[in-house]
């Protein structure tokens, strides 16, 4: 049940406004700057109010912050050309006295309506967000895979090419020492043929 905490100077109209919200929410009337502190949906104050308690209001509703705590100025119809832009710096909304019970439900309705807005704007909010971050550390790691196999496959190519080069130099050195020994051979059999010669002249001499 949504909770409104009555903040008004004037006990009579705290009463009257306890009495006809009361039907339909939970009330609790202010007694000191401290119940500033308990937890509630809505609070409703009157000028005299206000001007006792405008630091302490517009702390809590920064404290709230990033979810919207509204707040309703109960004010009489010659104070309200002295409003200002400061005054909505804490003031959400404002009726006036005497006070109609149609408005007043309207206008408390449509403050805990938008309460309700804003928290259900933050959940969405909040749960994008996550979603935003798992999404993004799902492609960080994909990214690092990627990474990782595309520096394995720079490793192979690198050993792959070590290799063709050890190979191609063993080929090499394989053609030299075959020509190498082709050179060897030759004159080795010039060499036996020049003897063969010398022994086939010395015997018919």
């Amino acid at each position: 049940m949504n909770r409104i905490l009555l903040l008004l100077d004037h006990k009579e109209n705290r009463r009257l406004l306890a009495e006809e919200l009361g039907t339909r929410y939970e009330v609790m009337e202010a007694g000191s700057e401290e119940d500033l502190a308990a937890p509630f949906d809505l609070g409703i104050l009157d000028g005299p109010a206000l001007d006792r308690l405008w630091a302490p209001v517009q702390a809590r509703k920064a404290s709230e912050q990033p979810h919207f705590l509204p707040f309703l100025l109960v004010t009489s119809r010659a104070d309200v050309g002295m409003a200002t832009r400061h005054l909505w710096k804490v003031v959400d909304e404002l009726i006036l006295a005497p006070i109609e019970r149609v408005e007043l439900q309207a206008r408390v309705a449509n403050l805990f309506n938008a309460r309700g807005f804003s928290a259900e704007l933050e959940r969405r909010v909040a749960e994008r967000t996550a979603e935003l971050l798992v999404a993004n550390q799902k492609l960080s790691a994909e990214r690092q895979a990627a990474l990782e196999a595309r520096n394995k496959i720079e490793h192979i190519n690198q050993a792959l090419e070590h290799e063709i080069a050890e190979r191609q130099q063993a080929e090499d050195e394989i053609r030299k020492l075959n020509a190498e020994l082709e050179l060897r051979v030759a004159r080795r059999t010039r060499e036996l043929e020049a003897a063969n010669q010398e022994l086939e002249t010395f015997t018919y001499s």
